[in-house]
């Protein structure tokens, strides 16, 4: 994914998050959504040999957009052997389709796909593909052995490691899955990971330049619905517009374990969402996004989000490990190979307003460059139509008022929102209001490419709302009200 500057231009989105752009909404009920598992499930499984181990539970999957190929880097390890026996690889596997996988050949190790063999101890691993720096052009993060403390690595194909390349920049001893991804919109590299081993929480560092990274800041705990005996093993998040989707691996740890440490438990995957990679909160704490029931495996005892959301033309995929075998039964891991599942959610469809009779949504002020509006919505059993406003007077724009509109009576991620007969001059460049009013219908977002590929959904910003002529121009429409 190609990073952005942002500009006035960018496509702007209404989602459903939270209502800070909304002025008005009623007779909707808001609706979180869980992906749906591939019905093949699982995708890949490690294999039983001298360097997988039976292990690949500390992954990175990402598209590779330029080569037009899914590209994995799976950490192995003989978990089951105490520190001094223990042996960590890193390898690769890719696919043309997501889900049919194959080692290629590499032979930096003899007849081998290992990329890090284990004198480089590559721990909780992630990779990002970052095609704007052709020096650095694959960056690693991770927790050498014996040190403990977050390095960084880098390669000009995925391949080529070189032991001489690891820098130390992040003084924190993880011992996780460390997390690593880029904004969209600031180019900034964020790395998420636990600061202290065994302290089961998520801090942030960030980093202009892959080379200089700051103090650590703690920005994720189990929120007080979780109970007594949940903790974070982690979070792997994913710049999604002005966003930050966190998928969290929560640790359920058993009530009877008496050691500090709490080795006994279970883990299922809960959903977070961050506006500027800092503040967070949990989309639904009550539930899991991806728990253990959704796996349909009764062996199954825990699951681990990897690092990144794919994102496809009309799908955002969701890969996550899963064992069978409890935290503190990871020698079963000899007899029960890990593996990996994936699931899929619509593109925006993380939350919806549904509306089962009528609903009714007004937006607060914003501007656009280019008349063309989209609405992700499921409307196949009902009707939505939309109208726009003058924001100063909320009086219906001539041309676009709901009678104006051509009904919208189908499921699409993009419904192209179109009114017969209007000058479409007359809504730009003008601090607007957009209303919806639809029966029995389901709304996942509201979007304004500004002239953008619209197919790109996950490059975007919010609606500049508080001054909302800045979205188009220098004037100071705030101070005019």
């Amino acid at each position: 994914m190609k990073g952005v500057i942002l500009t006035n231009n960018i496509a702007r989105k209404f989602l459903f998050f939270d209502y800070w752009t909304y002025e008005t909404i009623s007779g909707f009920t808001r609706i979180i959504h869980k992906p749906e598992k591939f019905f093949e499930n699982p995708v890949f499984t490690a294999l039983n040999n001298q360097y997988e181990f039976n292990s690949c539970s500390y992954s990175t999957i990402a598209y590779d957009y330029d080569d037009s190929l899914f590209k994995m880097w799976y950490g192995t390890s003989n978990i089951y052997k105490n520190d001094s026996e223990a042996i960590k690889y890193l390898c690769y596997a890719e696919s043309c389709d997501g889900f049919n996988w194959n080692r290629p050949n590499l032979n930096l190790i003899k007849g081998t796909n290992v990329v890090m063999d284990k004198d480089m101890f590559p721990m909780g691993t992630s990779v990002l593909i970052d095609k704007e720096d052709n020096q650095m052009r694959y960056k690693l993060i991770m927790r050498p052995k014996n040190i403990p403390k977050i390095a960084t690595c880098f390669s000009k194909d995925g391949i080529h490691w070189k032991k001489e390349d690891i820098r130390v920049v992040i003084n924190s001893d993880s011992d996780c899955k460390i997390n690593l991804f880029k904004s969209c919109l600031s180019n900034k590299y964020y790395a998420l990971f636990r600061n202290i081993k065994g302290q089961r929480k998520t801090y942030v560092s960030s980093s202009h330049d892959f080379i200089s990274w700051d103090e650590p800041k703690l920005i994720l705990e189990p929120d007080i619905e979780f109970g007594c005996q949940s903790q974070l093993y982690g979070t792997q998040a994913t710049s999604y517009g002005n966003y930050v989707i966190g998928l969290s691996p929560i640790y359920n740890t058993d009530e009877s374990d008496m050691n500090w440490a709490k080795m006994e438990g279970t883990m299922d995957i809960g959903i977070a969402v961050s506006k500027g990679e800092y503040s967070w909160k949990w989309l639904e704490p009550s539930s899991r996004f991806i728990s253990l029931d959704d796996v349909k495996n009764p062996l199954c005892k825990m699951i681990h989000p990897l690092t990144s959301l794919i994102y496809r033309k009309n799908q955002i995929l969701i890969y996550y490990s899963a064992s069978d075998f409890s935290h503190g039964n990871t020698h079963l891991i000899e007899k029960y190979p890990q593996y990996i599942n994936v699931a899929g959610i619509r593109p925006d469809g993380f939350v919806s307003i549904d509306a089962n009779e009528k609903g009714f949504l007004r937006t607060r002020p914003f501007s656009i460059h280019i008349p063309e509006i989209f609405i992700n919505a499921d409307c196949s059993n009902g009707t939505l139509s939309v109208r726009i406003c003058d924001a100063y007077t909320n009086i219906p724009i001539k041309g676009y008022d709901f009678s104006d509109c051509v009904p919208i009576s189908t499921d699409s991620i993009k419904h192209k929102v179109i009114w017969i007969g209007t000058d479409k001059e007359s809504i730009t460049k003008r601090p607007i209001r957009i209303e919806i009013e639809c029966f029995d219908a389901k709304i996942y977002s509201l979007f304004i490419p500004n002239g953008n590929d619209s197919d790109n959904y996950w490059i975007f910003d919010e609606i500049n709302c508080v001054n909302p002529i800045k979205d188009v121009s220098d004037n100071d429409y705030f101070m005019r009200m």
